[in-house]
């Protein structure tokens, strides 16, 4: 039986999410482009907000052990009419303790399939800092795809890195 239960986050439960997401930004400021200090001063007000405004076009899966939030992943849909087959994967963290057991590809399986089946996406989109081995490796497995390369994409304090751009076709 798998101890960990994968889920799209409730509304009530964002407080709870917000501790995972400060932990993240803490754990590996260069791979995501928030910085700690940004997200304490906006709170959690304004991703509460994008939930509830996108609906079933923008949410967050959680992995759950015991009821603690340990990994997370959010998926959002273009809404733009020209661009409304495309989705972008957000967010991917998983806390140190519970890595290499697979938490994260089940987490992205869920995005992924959340994204085809609800979303009825044809393209999901994703960036990831080149540094992030582990996460890239993930992805390609996933069948997502290297499609470009941004030089000096993120700077935490002295240290610059690129970032990769990725696609999975959605068949």
């Amino acid at each position: 039986m798998d101890p960990y239960e994968i889920r799209m986050l409730e509304n009530h439960e964002i407080e709870s999410w917000f501790d995972l997401r400060l932990a993240a930004l803490k754990d590996a400021p260069a791979a995501f482009l928030e910085t700690v200090d940004e997200a304490k001063q906006f709170g959690v007000e304004p991703y509460l907000k994008r939930l509830i405004e996108g609906g079933k076009d923008n949410v967050l899966f959680v992995c759950q052990d015991r009821g603690e939030i340990v990994g997370s992943v959010g998926v959002v849909k273009n809404t733009r009419k020209k661009l409304s087959h495309s989705a972008f994967i957000w967010g991917v963290y998983v806390m140190p303790d519970y890595r290499k057991k697979g938490i994260a590809r089940m987490l992205m399986n869920q995005a992924i399939a959340y994204a085809k089946e609800t979303m009825k996406v044809r393209v999901i989109h994703l960036s990831v800092a080149e540094s992030q081995i582990a996460a890239t490796q993930l992805y390609v497995s996933l069948g997502f795809e290297i499609w470009g390369r941004q030089p000096n994409a993120i700077c935490v304090g002295d240290l610059v890195y690129p970032e990769l751009h990725m696609s999975k076709q959605i068949p």
